[in-house]
């Protein structure tokens, strides 16, 4: 074992106790290929495979590490709070889903047409929900019913490590501090697990819901991106923006 497979291993045993805790079994394996991939992930029915390319020995294998980590953590994401649970979608849950993508009070704020017709959400269900490792389901624990959504995404437009959030719930459930609860836990397990040390979030000019829940939780106003979000029902539009430090988290 050379040097600076010893430093890869040993930063990779800071994340044990968060694998042991989410049943997620992991392996780390280094080859040396003059190619520009520096890591690849494998998938198995009983575990992962983070491969390292030593190769690029200039590499800051400590980002990538979190990066590949973040990825499968997420790929296994539940959480639970005291009214909901949050998790990967699945098929069962698809009658839920389309409640909300249909209803436009939600899809137009959210940034597209509404859904019209249930036959043809199914042929892309699988890929938008189902396959999609940031896209999460909100489950009310009373009824088991999925009545909103939260995402989760990198966002590479900052220097430090950093993920921006979305949320939408379903109409009927409006008001009763749903996307606070969900979006909070979300938030704070990204901070405390994660090595996530910064947050994003944004919303439409007219969103003054969003604009209430994001202040809420914390965020800081930085400014208006204009024309930095295409709307499928209305085109390009400008986005509000904000964002939350770690070390602002409370």
């Amino acid at each position: 074992m050379n040097e600076l497979e010893d430093v890869c291993i040993k930063y990779f045993e800071t994340y044990k106790d968060l694998l042991e805790e989410t049943h997620t079994k992991v392996y780390l394996n280094f080859c040396n290929v003059d190619n520009d991939k520096r890591s690849k992930i494998y998938k198995t029915d009983e575990y992962y495979l983070i491969e390292l390319n030593l190769h690029h020995v200039d590499s800051n294998f400590a980002m990538i590490i979190d990066s590949n980590i973040r990825q499968i953590v997420l790929d296994n994401f539940k959480l639970e709070t005291p009214r909901l649970y949050i998790r990967r979608y699945s098929e069962k849950d698809i009658d839920d889903v389309y409640e909300i993508a249909s209803n436009p009070n939600i899809a137009l704020t959210d940034g597209y047409k509404p859904e019209t017709s249930f036959e043809e959400f199914q042929k892309t269900y699988y890929k938008y929900y189902i396959k999609n490792a940031t896209m999460f389901a909100v489950v009310l624990k009373e009824t088991n019913k999925v009545i909103g959504g939260i995402s989760l995404r990198p966002n590479s437009t900052r220097v430090l490590p950093c993920y921006e959030i979305g949320y939408n719930i379903h109409e009927d459930y409006w008001r009763k501090g749903y996307a606070y609860e969900a979006s909070y836990a979300s938030i704070k397990y990204l901070f405390d697990n994660l090595h996530i040390e910064m947050m994003t979030c944004a919303h439409f000019h007219n969103n003054e819901a969003s604009k209430g829940l994001i202040n809420k939780l914390g965020f800081t106003y930085e400014g208006v991106l204009r024309n930095s979000f295409y709307h499928t029902a209305f085109g390009n539009m400008d986005l509000v923006t904000y964002s939350l430090m770690k070390d602002e988290f409370k």
